[in-house]
């Protein structure tokens, strides 16, 4: 199942995003949260694939939940919304490590593809942690079975060449 949180202060916005994401993502558990701060408090003990965050909001701007959340952990996933931002904000958010920028009124349709891409990026990154875990763990296993004993000048040697 994959985890969205929405961090939304207008409400009607945020049922909104809710209502389509939950229609349009097979799977998904949708968490919504109305500030920045009760939104990191989430973060800090949750793993979440995506989360779609308003810059403007009360306790803690988006800008600052995505530069404390991608500290916290690198590996999250944002979507960034906001109806009062300029281009240089936008790419500011970019620069930042959000996925995504999205400027209100939000366009369905530009808004549901820029979600399953980003999730489908997060399940690409997972995907490639785990094969680069089953490398590691193939590569000690092969390690130990052809491992060369002794210490002799000769048998050094060999070792350096290899």
């Amino acid at each position: 199942m994959q985890k969205i949180l929405i961090v939304e202060d207008e409400k009607s916005i945020s049922n909104i995003l809710e209502s389509i994401l939950s229609d349009e993502i097979e799977n998904s558990e949708i968490i919504v949260t109305e500030n920045g701060f009760d939104a990191f408090k989430l973060i800090e003990k949750n793993d979440f694939d995506l989360i779609i965050s308003d810059i403007k909001m009360p306790k803690l701007l988006g800008t600052e939940l995505l530069h404390q959340s991608l500290q916290l952990k690198p590996e999250s996933v944002f979507i960034m919304i906001s109806g009062h931002a300029d281009i240089d904000i936008a790419v500011g958010c970019l620069k930042k490590g959000a996925y995504d920028f999205i400027s209100k009124p939000i366009d369905i349709n530009r808004l549901i593809t820029s979600v399953k891409n980003a999730l489908d990026k997060k399940n690409l990154q997972s995907q490639n942690k785990t094969l680069v875990k089953e490398n590691t763990q193939l590569k000690k296993k092969i390690n130990k079975k052809y491992q060369m004993i002794g210490d002799s000048p000769a048998l050094k040697k060999i070792q350096d060449i290899i």
